[in-house]
């Protein structure tokens, strides 16, 4: 209310909230915890929330754990147009100890769980919430954002926006066969946890049809807050009869379990 906006923006509100487009922000839960959402809907009384989620949890693991070591020189993704050298930056090969990945996963269940948490305080303070995943994004990038605008109420700006397409590019392959050196160790590690898993929880998260899936398949059904946390914490501590010595970065390197790299998969 404070704020001061410009006459034209006023009057275009008045006339057609749609025509003056949508502003926003991001905000991780792991690093913004707190956040007074009743205080939030009653400055902005149409406010709305989207709830940014991957829920192929292995994959957003493995990309979390690879970004810790420089994979494109800490870019997720990179402009096609930049003059700094990426070229094959994200395809590079390297091995990766299984109770990496798995640490990297009890990770990504607990930054699910505050995600989860936060969008469901969202909703009990009477503020819309939208659930938007990675994979739709990754499947069909246009309809996705049909979706989305429709939910805020901005088609009209969707044209221009779907029109505008980013020189952003993934390096990263589908395939981790081609990106993790040791791959064979850690899909049978995998598949430890995930019998492991079936035996002694209730989770319903199929880790190895994650780690190897190639369709950008949904997987509403996991519930990465709760049991999931288990099994990625079995791995985690070595539990799975295949280990590995090696380190993710060069012979010798040394990497430490207390770095976190917070990307843009995880946000409200």
């Amino acid at each position: 209310p404070k704020c001061k906006v410009p006459k034209s923006a006023a009057a275009a509100v008045a006339v057609d909230p749609a025509l003056v487009g949508v502003r926003g922000f991001t905000i991780n839960p792991k690093n913004s915890p707190g956040v007074r959402w009743g205080v939030v809907a009653a400055l902005a009384p149409r406010v709305k929330v989207v709830k940014w989620v991957r829920s192929n949890v292995m994959k957003w693991a493995v990309s979390m754990e690879r970004k810790k070591h420089g994979t494109c020189k800490g870019k997720p993704n990179v402009r096609v147009t930049s003059k700094k050298k990426f070229d094959g930056c994200g395809a590079e090969s390297r091995k990766m100890p299984p109770t990496k990945l798995f640490k990297a996963l009890t990770d990504a269940a607990e930054k699910q769980g505050l995600l989860d948490a936060a969008a469901e305080d969202v909703a009990k303070r009477g503020i819309a919430v939208y659930v938007m995943y990675y994979e739709d994004m990754q499947r069909d990038q246009d309809d996705a954002l049909r979706r989305l605008y429709a939910f805020l109420g901005a088609e009209r700006n969707l044209e221009a926006k779907i029109r505008t397409k980013t020189a952003l590019v993934k390096k990263t392959p589908e395939t981790f066969d081609e990106v993790i050196a040791n791959y064979d160790e850690v899909l049978a590690a995998t598949r430890a946890v995930d019998a492991w898993c079936a035996e002694h929880t209730a989770a319903s998260c199929p880790l190895v049809a994650m780690f190897t899936d190639v369709d950008h398949t949904l997987y509403h059904e996991c519930d990465a807050a709760g049991e999931l946390l288990k099994c990625a914490r079995y791995g985690a501590r070595g539990g799975v009869v295949v280990s590995s010595s090696s380190s993710l970065g060069a012979p010798g390197s040394s990497s430490s379990d207390d770095d976190d790299d917070d990307g843009d998969d995880d946000e409200v």
